[in-house]
């Protein structure tokens, strides 16, 4: 049967002056992600549009506009994932190159099988067959598991020298691979050119033929793919196997890399170098295409059931064709400008001011040294100077005069009109003449309109006979053969447009910032903006066919059909990246489409067919955060009052309707208004929601279409203390304990005021007489010392001194008496009683005794009476008295804060020397000073309801020797005044 079928190849191939590349339209995902990994698989899971990659970074899934890695498993060998496999239930599996087998779940990864690690486990696969039992080949046998886990040999190199009945026993699976109707095919190396197939537990061994030719096997990969009911092994020596018929395939379709297939009507040859090539069977022929994408590494190929296309690269993120019907012509020209006739013939010109013409790729026409970005092509033939005008692409015949130009409008049969930077020239057909009031006659046949600004677009109105056009000072129209110009207004103000066109009686005005504005007799009508679907505000050309109006916008093209007054589906859906054009031309049948890689057309019946497109993607609702914290998804949930931060994540899956699609989404409660929000984003986040009962709503719409609402009810409880229970429960405490606390208090407060004030009365007095003795008290022994130095000077007969010390000692005891009557002393005063006192103390120890008292404070404070003397003493007796030397004293007063410190400084001895002079003397001498400052700073600290203290520091010197004692007291202070 086979030797009657002509098999017959078709190669297409793209050449022009330079070999131009015709690719598919393509986008990139990933590349941040994958930049720096290599993507050796990827599955898409066509049930919840989830896209698996397996890397040598680990396993990744493609969700919520990002790539997710999956967490890694414990006992997981190595990193690297291949050959993402899904059985007959359509769950997903991979391997690693150690012989494990992983279940991938959405979120996870678990260990399916992991071989013995006695087995070699070179060249590892795996496979399902068609009772969903695992298989898996190696380089030298092929095994069946079974649910039980026991594993049967079904092909190994005992069985192999049996079946190929051979006393030779070393044999190697080699290029094993799974066709689309589930055989398990494979080249036995070493076996003289056999292959065997396994299916439903059938196995085969086959002969292939030209082994005169093996030799050219040296350097070719083994590879086996499926046309029909044919298996083919790959290379230039091929077989096609039907009944006990095998026949050559020809030597063009040599294949030597990477195969994929998700059905047997077609094959994915990855190159062994770069780009990819699609093999198709009809009834009678294999057709093969050029390789696409020859710049680029391919690494591996999937495809989702609407056949969009993903190629993984190394480096270089995820390559996604959304259709192969779409060839551009990847030129890498930079073109800019592009113009077609209503024959299909295309001009472009690029930002080098060169001239290309399309024919089946760019030739080259003309370099000039000016702009010509802007280009227009001419229906008629112009006759300028006795020059014949067929076009107006490119400067010619050395007439400079068009070589401006920004926009141009003709009227076949009688003249075209363009605008430039500061004027409009008309072109007129032999015979037609320009009123002079509308123009200017530069010479026959040529017309001048002068404009004070830059010009921008034109168009010209048959029927109402107006001219139209844009500057950068506005919109402007005005009467043909006629000398006035209107001024289009839009709020009462000038207009900042870009682009002009006509339909029917409508003016369509493309502007910076308003959208499209639409004029009748220079008045206003509508509006269409981002609330009518234009994805931009900011229109950059316009142009009308068919009553369809293509707008060209900072976001790409759209197509809005002016008779429905809807946006018309032209996107990724049908293989074109509207986003990603720069400019576009129309012919008759064609929109011709330019981006940054080159232009290509598609078919303007397309637009308007009633084809089915593919089905547009869901809303998942994917997790719920509450307080931060993830929980389950119920249908319904109530919530304590305290847990009330609410975030939902969620996700548009469909990838070819992705960009286009737009979330709409209400939470009841809060608003009853819908929502809008890009798919771009995946996450809403309600703070601090009051109690009460709410429903979160979300779905998608796509070309007026919406996908199912999901919804998700829950409630945030009052908290216990708005329940009307509690509240009526604690009305009834209120009121029960507000009688009875009144009741009690009123009875009570009769009996206790009197005892209230009984004591408070005696505990002033208490305290008063506690502080009264505390400040009488002197220190017998220091009016001892005192007593011995005034008879000592008497009888040394120093009369004088004698004099002098009795009067300071009475007037020591006297303010000591005075003193202690009073609570608080003028600051002054105080530090007068403690001179008399140093003094006298200075009159014993000699003149090696210096004091020196320092006041930092403002006039007019008082402050405890007799506070500080009883450290002074303790100074003296316990520091300076056994110091050998030069004895000095430093008293500072400050205030701190809303107290007064006083900082008592010593160069004595220091406490522990003091302490063990005092043991070995066993001196028995204790200061009144310590205990009753402490009573007397307590009962202060209680009568201000603060505290009041001392701290006493020990210095050192650097070699930590003691040098001295510092007291710090802390006390209240009165003003005088």
């Amino acid at each position: 049967m086979w030797k009657k079928i002509v098999l017959s190849l078709t190669i297409y191939c793209f050449i022009g002056f330079n070999l131009i590349a015709q690719n598919p339209p393509y986008y990139v995902i990933g590349a941040e992600a994958f930049s720096n990994i290599n993507i050796y698989t990827l599955n898409y899971d066509d049930e919840t549009d989830i896209l698996y990659v397996g890397t040598n970074r680990g396993l990744f899934f493609y969700s919520q506009n990002k790539f997710n890695p999956l967490p890694p498993l414990n006992g997981q060998k190595g990193n690297s994932f291949f050959n993402l496999t899904r059985d007959q239930k359509g769950d997903l599996f991979c391997n690693n190159l150690q012989g494990q087998i992983f279940k991938i779940e959405r979120n996870s990864i678990s260990l399916f099988y992991e071989t013995p690690e006695v087995e070699n486990i070179l060249d590892f696969k795996f496979y399902f067959d068609d009772q969903n039992h695992l298989l898996y080949s190696t380089r030298l046998q092929l095994k069946s598991v079974k649910p039980s886990g026991k594993t049967i040999s079904i092909l190994n190199q005992k069985k192999l020298k049996i079946l190929l009945k051979t006393k030779y026993d070393k044999f190697n699976l080699y290029g094993c691979t799974q066709l689309p109707d589930g055989t398990i095919v494979g080249k036995i190396i070493g076996s003289n050119n056999s292959y065997f197939t396994y299916q439903n537990g059938h196995l085969e061994i086959f002969k292939l033929a030209f082994q005169s030719r093996k030799s050219k096997l040296k350097n070719t990969k083994v590879l086996f793919f499926q046309l029909g009911s044919n298996i083919f092994y790959n290379s230039k020596l091929g077989i096609a196997k039907s009944k006990d018929e095998e026949i050559r395939l020809k030597n063009s379709l040599q294949i030597n890399s990477i195969i994929y297939q998700k059905n047997s009507d077609q094959v994915t040859i990855i190159n062994a170098n770069n780009g990819v090539r699609k093999i198709k069977s009809n009834e009678d022929s294999i057709t093969a295409s050029p390789t696409y994408f020859g710049d680029k590494f391919i690494s591996t190929v999937t495809e989702n059931v609407n056949n969009t296309t993903f190629l993984g690269t190394f480096k270089e993120g995820i390559m996604v064709v959304p259709s192969w019907d779409i060839l551009r012509y990847d030129t890498g020209l930079s073109f800019e400008g592009i113009t077609t006739s209503h024959k299909n013939v295309v001009y472009l010109s690029n930002n080098a001011n060169t001239l290309y013409k399309h024919e089946n790729g760019p030739v080259l026409q003309s370099k000039h040294d000016y702009n010509i970005k802007k280009l227009f092509t001419l229906k008629d033939i112009y006759t300028l100077n006795k020059k014949v005008i067929r076009n107006i692409l490119h400067y010619q015949d050395g007439v400079p005069f068009y070589n401006n130009i920004k926009d141009l409008v003709e009227v076949p049969g009688q003249f075209f009109v363009f605008i430039s930077t500061g004027a409009i020239i008309i072109v007129t057909k032999n015979g037609v003449e320009i009123s002079p009031n509308f123009a200017t006659k530069l010479e026959t046949n040529r017309y001048v309109i002068p404009i004070k600004n830059r010009g921008r677009a034109i168009t010209y109105h048959q029927k109402t006979e107006k001219l139209y056009y844009i500057t950068s000072a506005g919109v402007f129209a005005r009467k043909w053969n006629a000398l006035n110009t209107d001024t289009l207004l839009f709020n009462n103000a000038m207009l900042d447009a870009n682009d002009l066109t006509l339909y029917e009686d409508q003016l369509f005005i493309g502007t910076e910032k308003f959208g499209i504005l639409l004029y009748k007799d220079n008045v206003v009508q509508s509006l269409i903006d981002l609330k009518d679907g234009l994805k931009s505000k900011t229109v950059i050309k316009l142009e009308v066919k068919n009553s369809l109006l293509f707008i060209l916008t900072t976001k790409g093209l759209q197509v809005y059909d002016l008779v429905s007054k809807q946006f018309i589906g032209l996107g990724e859906n049908e293989g074109v990246l509207t986003g990603k054009v720069i400019n576009f031309s129309i012919s008759d049948d064609k929109l011709w489409l330019l981006d940054k890689q080159g232009y290509y057309a598609y078919e303007l019946k397309r637009l308007t067919s009633k084809e089915n497109y593919n089905e547009f993607g869901r809303v998942y609702l994917d997790s719920i955060e509450v307080n931060n914290k993830a929980i389950l998804l119920d249908s319904d949930s109530l919530f304590s009052y305290d847990k009330n931060d609410i975030k939902f994540y969620f996700d548009y899956r469909n990838i070819e309707t992705k960009t286009e699609a737009i979330f709409n989404y209400k939470i009841i409660g809060i608003s009853e208004e819908w929502q809008t929000l890009s798919t771009k984003v995946n996450s809403l986040v309600f703070p601090s929601l009051a109690p009460g009962k709410y429903s979160f709503l979300i779905k998608a719409t796509y070309r007026g279409n919406e996908t199912k609402t999901l919804r998700y009810n829950f409630k945030i409880k009052q908290p216990f203390w708005f329940q009307w229970w509690f509240i009526l429960l604690l009305f009834l405490l209120i009121v029960l304990l507000v009688s009875s606390f009144f009741f009690l208090q009123n009875r009570k407060n009769k009996r206790d005021q009197k005892i209230m004030l009984e004591k408070q009365k005696m505990q002033s007095d208490i305290f008063e007489s506690k502080l009264k003795a505390i400040r009488s008290q002197m220190n017998p022994h220091f009016i001892f010392n005192s007593l011995n130095s005034i008879q000592a000077l008497v009888l040394k007969q120093d009369t004088q001194k004698s004099y002098d010390y009795i009067e300071m000692f009475a007037d020591l005891v006297r303010k000591t008496l005075n003193f202690s009557e009073k609570n608080y002393v003028p600051l002054d005063e105080e530090i007068t009683f403690l001179n008399i006192y140093l003094n006298l103390e200075s009159l014993r120890m000699k003149e090696e005794f210096q004091f020196k008292i320092e006041k930092n404070i403002k006039e007019g404070i008082m402050i405890p009476s007799l506070l500080i003397q009883p450290f002074l003493e303790n100074a003296i007796h316990h520091g300076l008295l056994h110091k050998k030397g030069n004895k000095t004293l430093l008293i500072d007063f400050h205030l701190n804060d809303d107290l007064v410190s006083c900082a008592i400084t010593d160069n004595g001895i220091g406490r522990v020397k003091a302490t063990e002079i005092k043991n070995r003397q066993k001196y028995n001498y204790t200061s009144f000073s310590l205990g009753a400052t402490d009573e007397r700073l307590r009962i202060l600290s209680e009568q201000n309801s603060r505290q009041f203290n001392y701290t006493i520091t020990d210095l050192y010197d650097e070699k930590g020797n003691a040098i001295g004692t510092k007291a710090t007291i802390n006390f209240p202070f009165i003003n005088k005044y």
